[in-house]
Protein backbone atom coordinates (compact mmCIF):
# COMPACT_ATOMS: atom_id res chain seq x y z
CA UNK A 1 0.00 0.00 0.00
CA UNK A 2 1.29 3.27 -0.83
CA UNK A 3 2.38 5.77 2.03
CA UNK A 4 0.36 8.28 1.28
CA UNK A 5 -2.79 6.17 1.24
CA UNK A 6 -1.69 4.28 4.62
CA UNK A 7 -1.43 7.76 6.14
CA UNK A 8 -4.88 8.78 5.32
CA UNK A 9 -6.33 5.33 6.48
CA UNK A 10 -4.30 6.10 10.14
CA UNK A 11 -5.97 9.75 10.16
CA UNK A 12 -9.78 8.04 9.14
CA UNK A 13 -8.86 5.84 12.37
CA UNK A 14 -7.59 8.57 14.54
CA UNK A 15 -10.13 11.11 13.80
CA UNK A 16 -13.20 8.40 13.97
CA UNK A 17 -12.54 7.78 17.18
CA UNK A 18 -11.79 11.77 18.04
CA UNK A 19 -15.57 11.69 16.74
CA UNK A 20 -17.07 8.95 18.73
CA UNK A 21 -15.60 10.51 21.91
CA UNK A 22 -16.80 14.30 21.24
CA UNK A 23 -20.19 12.82 19.96
CA UNK A 24 -20.30 10.49 23.60
CA UNK A 25 -19.77 13.60 25.43
CA UNK A 26 -22.54 15.99 23.49
CA UNK A 27 -25.15 13.26 24.03
CA UNK A 28 -24.37 11.30 27.02
CA UNK A 29 -21.91 13.87 29.91
CA UNK A 30 -24.46 15.68 31.99
CA UNK A 31 -21.30 18.56 32.24
CA UNK A 32 -22.40 19.14 28.40
CA UNK A 33 -25.95 20.64 29.19
CA UNK A 34 -23.76 23.19 32.14
CA UNK A 35 -21.79 24.74 29.12
CA UNK A 36 -22.93 27.69 28.00
CA UNK A 37 -24.84 28.01 24.63
CA UNK A 38 -22.78 29.29 22.85
CA UNK A 39 -20.29 26.49 23.73
CA UNK A 40 -22.55 23.61 23.08
CA UNK A 41 -23.34 25.48 19.57
CA UNK A 42 -20.15 25.42 19.01
CA UNK A 43 -18.94 21.91 19.65
CA UNK A 44 -22.00 20.28 17.94
CA UNK A 45 -20.92 22.61 15.10
CA UNK A 46 -17.27 21.26 15.26
CA UNK A 47 -18.38 17.64 15.42
CA UNK A 48 -20.11 18.44 12.19
CA UNK A 49 -17.29 19.65 10.28
CA UNK A 50 -15.03 16.33 11.58
CA UNK A 51 -17.94 14.18 10.48
CA UNK A 52 -17.94 16.25 6.66
CA UNK A 53 -14.20 15.80 7.33
CA UNK A 54 -14.46 12.15 7.69
CA UNK A 55 -16.81 11.20 5.20
CA UNK A 56 -14.34 13.22 1.91
CA UNK A 57 -11.35 11.58 3.77
CA UNK A 58 -13.39 7.90 3.12
CA UNK A 59 -14.10 9.17 -0.40
CA UNK A 60 -10.04 9.97 -1.06
CA UNK A 61 -9.51 6.57 0.34
CA UNK A 62 -11.66 4.58 -2.03
CA UNK A 63 -10.49 6.38 -4.98
CA UNK A 64 -6.98 5.55 -3.58
CA UNK A 65 -7.65 2.17 -3.22
CA UNK A 66 -10.00 1.18 -5.99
Amino acid sequence: MEPHVERMLNEQKELCEKIEKLGEFISKNPIFDKLSKDEQYDMKLQLGAMELYSSVLQHRIERATA
